[in-house]
């Protein structure tokens, strides 16, 4: 498993002027699932709603991602956040990054622990979903 920060910057003239005045951080989990290929998820929390994007290098994953959006948001809601946005994407050839963040970059960023708590229950909620296609295979 890979974990990275992203920096989000916006430019000016962008049509959502509430995200203008916000620059915000992303945390990126990157992980290799056996049935889905290379899976990462970014995640951005504003109090206790959460946005997620999952992306997926194959093809084939994308329509099981979006078939256990569900169990990702009950998963998430377990924690007292809710999932308010979800886009599947499909990336082709998608990898994390090779320079992923240090346990010192982290700190230097000062991530919400709900982003993480968020992370990890979307990541449990796939790689339990990913295992249960396996095992049906």
């Amino acid at each position: 498993m890979a974990l990275w920060i992203e920096q989000r910057r916006w430019v000016a003239g962008a049509p959502n002027r509430r995200a203008r005045r916000r620059p915000s951080t992303r945390l990126c989990l990157g992980l290799n699932l056996p049935t889905w290929g290379s899976i990462g998820l970014v995640l951005d929390v504003l109090d206790t709603q959460v946005g997620l994007t999952p992306i997926a290098a194959e093809a084939h994953a994308v329509p099981a991602l979006r078939t256990h959006v569900s169990a990702v948001a009950a998963r998430i809601g377990r924690t007292g956040l809710r999932l308010m946005r979800c886009h599947v994407r499909h990336v082709p050839g998608f990898a994390p990054p090779t320079q992923t963040t240090s346990a010192t970059g982290l700190a230097e960023h000062e991530l919400p622990l709900a982003l993480f708590r968020a992370g990890a229950e979307a990541l449990e909620a796939l790689r339990g979903s990913a295992g249960a296609a396996a095992d049906t295979a």
